[in-house]
């Protein structure tokens, strides 16, 4: 490998922006869908008068849940996608990441504990998989975003975990090489050998 481990060198798939946006896309519209019942109900009691509040009150959720959220979505997604950089380094792996709020680690090769490839259904669908790196430095903590819980579709770091979604398979296997070889090598420069 003679090109630079980096995000330039082995991008997130634009990809992945689409089908993190296809799981956003699909509760959206299984959420506006269980809103719509109820929805319905009110709608057929009411026969003439003045508009009613709450109808319109939930006419504007479902709205908002139906066309405005999943687009709002997709820009998040494209904008978090867009400001995760990565490289690898000889000593440690190089991690920016943020929308609002810039944050970067050093992650020292040493450390790392855990290498992970992940491959949903949609990531098969694509020809995508996910690259995660579990570490000793930061502890087992939860690890919360603004999404919640991480699941698929998490992209960065947060707490002993880094993902790197989106990655074509082969790029994911080049670099979880890569990453084994430098752990290979840190260990050999600390044993003197």
């Amino acid at each position: 490998m003679d090109k630079p481990a980096n995000d330039q060198n082995y991008p997130v798939e634009p990809k992945w922006v689409f089908k993190s946006s296809l799981y956003s896309l699909f509760t959206m519209f299984w959420t506006a869908a269980i809103m719509a019942y109820p929805l319905a109900t009110q709608l057929s009691s009411i026969s003439s008068g003045p508009p009613n509040i709450i109808r319109w009150f939930m006419v504007g959720i479902i709205a908002f849940f139906v066309f405005v959220s999943p687009i709002l979505g997709f820009i998040i997604i494209a904008w978090t996608r867009h400001n995760f950089h990565f490289s690898f380094d000889e000593q440690n792996l190089s991690l920016q990441q943020g929308i609002i709020s810039r944050q970067s680690r050093q992650i020292p090769y040493g450390v790392i504990q855990n290498i992970i490839v992940r491959q949903d259904l949609l990531d098969r669908l694509f020809g995508i998989s996910s690259l995660i790196i579990e570490n000793a430095a930061q502890g087992g903590m939860l690890v919360v975003s603004s999404r919640g819980v991480r699941t698929s579709g998490s992209i960065g770091f947060a707490g002993n975990r880094v993902e790197i979604p989106g990655l074509t398979e082969q790029n994911t296997q080049t670099l979880k090489t890569l990453i084994l070889k430098k752990i290979t090598q840190n260990q050999s420069r600390e044993l003197g050998i």
